[in-house]
């Protein structure tokens, strides 16, 4: 599965798969810094009374700032990266931090959003160390 907006054409003679020596996509972790740079991410102060206007924000939010974690919306993040491989291996990584081996997202409540819904937890000190590799 290539990232959006890059090809294997030139590659499918040699015998090489995406994301093999000659594969011009970036790594899963490289993809996952670059979307997150474009995402929109609210910053969350714990424990502080939200407004309507943040509350509406947060509902349309990507995803989350809290304490420097990040915390992404599922749809988004499977938007991102629709292949299991590639979420797996950022998972494996220790990118994506886990509560639980069974699935790759965390419960976190989060003022403005009913209930208590699941994101994934990214590890931004692993993603800019393996992303410098």
């Amino acid at each position: 599965m290539h990232a959006p907006g890059f090809s294997d054409a030139g590659n499918r003679d040699k015998g090489t798969s995406c994301h093999g020596a000659c594969c011009r996509c970036p790594s899963p972790r490289r993809a996952l810094k670059g979307r997150l740079a474009k995402a929109e991410l609210v910053v969350v102060k714990p424990k502080q009374k939200v407004t309507e206007e943040q509350a509406r924000a947060r509902r349309k939010a990507d995803g989350f700032k809290i304490n420097g974690e990040i915390y992404v919306e599922p749809d988004r993040f499977k938007r991102w990266f629709p292949s299991q491989p590639e979420r797996t291996s950022l998972k494996e990584q220790k990118v994506i931090l886990a509560g639980r081996e069974d699935t790759a997202t965390i419960e976190k409540k989060i003022g403005g959003i009913e209930g208590k819904p699941r994101y994934y937890a990214i590890d931004v000190r692993a993603l800019r160390r393996l992303a410098s590799e």
